[in-house]
This record gives structure tokens, C-alpha cells and sequence, in this order.
């Protein structure tokens, strides 16, 4: 057995602590300076000012759009997102407001709303602090801050949507609801509800989507939907044929692309991945009555399960860790944290080793935290929070 005494006095602990809010600090105003992902959530509502949303899919107008609107070649995506999700764009009012307040009001509330939701999660008011302090610590959550996409957001949503199952099915529903934006973080959540029969939640989730859906229809006409799955279909070969920038992904599409199969072969084993992926999820999510163990795996089960999932994404594997750290009422062994360190130093080291090989590790990573979780369910008996 490992038996580490870490010795944190509450001065070290202060001194800890400072740093970390100041590196979060200086990446939140480094980010707000760079044109980096959110730059292209900003450029979509100034698209719209001259276009209709269903040509926003037509991916040479809206690249051609951007390159006159920006400088980076870096930063020039399609436009992948379902309809919706602009209603939650103009929600922030970036058709008033200038580049960096834009930025500056979006990622400070995607990440305020994080530590909120942690904050509340964790009931143990004494390692509370200690807890949001090592989370926002993660690679993974200080690389999704400089990179400013909606990282945050999927987080949050999932968590929270997670958490009030039981207690609080409209909050729960309106969060699952809201996560749809990036839809393939949605596949394991409904079947997961229906075989746990909370039909209560599945109806709100279903219910607040097609609201948003339907808000879309009316405002923007059905023609951004029908563009949206004709864009859909193509990510794949975009994907496949190296068009888009594998080496940051992290899923079993874009490590399968890495070994130069066919597109049809990829996409068999690709679809084999994800059912094996979805189906012991979906087993430790029915057998443990979705305790949190079974959050903990389906969380770590939707960042490995998606067949596409960017490296800032992978700040959905913090779901698992605090999941797991709820399951023990927050209160974790060193040994534990040894184990969670290394695992963010294996992080960094391949995704270094991802990005000068251009290949596709980084799905290692959420191998790992998978099976880690699998492990911590099959060694600890059923909890009901």
C-alpha cells in the first residue's frame, strides 16, 4: 500500500493557493488578448448581421467570412454547431459589444460557473476550498481557459444535469437540455435516464430541446437544420482526410485516422469503440442505480465514447474525478492525490508527444481515467447520496 503524508500546513496551503489563482488569473487575460476558439463564436454573430444561418454551413462563405474578419490562420473552422445553440450565443449580446468584452463576459461566466457548481456540489465545507483550488489547478482546466471555448459550459451543464437526477428533474433536464449544443455529448445521457426510469428528467430534457429547436425554427426557418446534418455527414471525411487538426483530438475516430485506414474501415471500428465504451457504462449506470460511481463512469464514458472530442473537451473528464470524490464525501486519500497528479502529468506528456508526432494519443488518457473508474466500481459497494 502507498502511504503518503503530503504535510500541507495552512500556510503552504495559502502560498499554493495564491498561485494557482494567479495562474488562472494571467491565462484568463492572456486569453481575452489572443484571437483563439471564441473568436469564431464572435465572428458568427457578425455573420449573421450580413448572412442567413443556413449559409453559415456553407463552409467556403463562412471561412472566406473570417478570413477577412481575422488575421490567424489557425483559427478558421467550419461551423459545426446545431442551430440552437446561436440562441445561446445572443443570449450574451456580442452583437452590442466590443471583441473583448464579448470574451471577457462569456469565458468569466462559463468559469465562475464551474467553481459555483462546485462550490455547491461539495458538501464537506472543510476541504471545499482545497478542492476547487486542485480542480482549476488541472491541465485540463487551464488549458481549456486559454484556448476559451465552451469547455466550461459542457462541464458545468453535465455535472449539475448529473447531480439533480434524484432531487431536482427540471434543473437536471434544463441542463441535459442546454449541453445538446454539442450533441455527442448527449448519446449515453438519455439511454442512461430511461434505464434508470427517470422519465421525469427525460421528458424535461426532451421537452426544453425542443423548445430550443422550435424557438430556431421559427426565428431562423428549418433550412439552417437541414444544412446542419448535410455539414454533419462530412465531418467525417474532414476528419479522415487529415483536414482537421487530428494530433488535438482525443477519441477513437481520431486514433483509428492515425493508422491510414479506409474511411469505412474507421468508421466500423470506430462504432465498435463506442458500443463497447457505451454498453459498460450503461452497465455500471444500471446495476449501481446511477450512484455516483456510475456519474463517475459515464462521465469518463462520454469523453471516450465520442468519436469527436477536441483536447480542451477533455475537461469533461473532471466530471469523473468529482463524481469519484463525491462518492467518498470529498474527502480523499494522499494516496489519491499522488494518483491524480500523475495522471495530469501523463496528460501533459502526451499531448506534447501528440503534438510533435501529429498523431492521435491523447484518447490515452481518457483510457485510463475510464478504467480507473471502472476499477473504483468494482472495489466499493453501492452508495446513495
Amino acid at each position: 500500500m502507498l502511504n503518503i503524508k503530503l504535510n500541507i500546513t495552512d500556510d503552504t496551503f495559502k502560498k499554493i493557493a495564491f498561485s494557482i489563482a494567479l495562474t488562472n488569473a494571467l491565462i484568463f487575460i492572456m486569453s481575452i488578448a489572443m484571437k483563439n476558439d471564441f473568436t469564431c463564436f464572435y465572428i458568427a454573430i457578425q455573420f449573421l448581421d450580413q448572412f442567413s444561418l443556413a449559409e453559415m454551413y456553407d463552409a467556403d462563405k463562412y471561412v472566406k467570412f473570417m478570413q477577412n474578419s481575422v488575421d490567424d490562420d489557425e483559427i478558421l473552422y467550419h461551423w459545426f454547431y446545431p442551430p440552437h445553440y446561436i440562441l445561446q450565443l445572443y443570449v450574451f449580446g456580442f452583437q452590442f459589444l466590443s471583441f473583448a468584452a464579448s470574451k471577457a463576459i462569456f469565458i468569466g461566466t462559463e468559469y465562475f460557473l464551474l467553481i459555483a457548481t462546485l462550490y455547491i456540489i461539495c458538501k464537506n465545507k472543510a476541504h471545499r476550498v482545497n478542492i476547487i483550488f486542485f480542480i482549476m489547478a488541472t491541465p485540463l482546466c487551464l488549458i481549456a481557459l486559454g484556448i476559451s471555448q465552451n469547455s466550461f459550459y459542457s462541464l458545468s451543464f453535465l455535472i449539475i444535469g448529473l447531480y439533480c437526477i434524484d432531487k431536482k428533474p427540471i434543473l437536471s433536464g434544463l441542463c441535459f437540455a442546454l449541453l445538446t449544443y454539442k450533441p455527442q455529448f448527449a448519446i449515453l445521457i438519455p439511454i442512461a435516464l430511461l434505464l434508470t426510469s427517470n422519465y421525469r428528467v427525460f421528458f424535461y430534457a426532451a421537452l426544453f430541446f425542443l423548445l430550443q429547436v422550435i424557438a430556431s425554427i421559427v426565428i431562423f426557418g428549418i433550412e439552417p437544420w437541414v444544412a446542419f446534418f448535410q455539414t454533419t455527414h462530412n465531418v467525417w471525411s474532414l476528419m479522415h482526410s487529415n483536414q482537421m487538426p487530428v494530433h488535438i483530438m482525443s477519441s477513437h475516430f481520431s486514433a483509428f485516422t492515425s493508422l491510414n485506414l479506409s474511411l469505412e474501415y474507421t468508421k466500423i471500428l470506430s462504432l465498435f469503440s463506442f458500443l463497447c465504451i457505451a454498453s459498460i457504462a450503461l452497465y455500471f449506470w444500471y446495476t449501481r442505480k446511477g450512484d455516483h460511481l456510475a456519474k463517475a463512469i459515464l462521465c469518463a464514458g462520454i469523453c471516450l465514447g465520442t468519436p469527436y472530442i477536441f483536447h480542451y473537451d477533455m475537461i469533461i473528464l473532471i466530471g469523473s474525478v468529482v463524481f469519484y470524490m463525491g462518492y467518498n464525501r470529498f474527502v480523499i486519500t494522499d494516496r489519491e492525490v499522488i494518483e491524480m497528479i500523475l495522471f495530469c502529468i501523463f496528460y501533459i506528456l502526451i499531448l506534447i508527444l501528440s503534438v510533435l508526432t501529429s498523431t492521435s494519443m491523447l484518447i490515452l488518457a481518457s483510457i485510463i481515467m475510464f478504467i480507473y473508474m471502472v476499477n473504483k466500481a468494482l472495489n466499493n459497494p453501492i452508495l446513495v447520496h
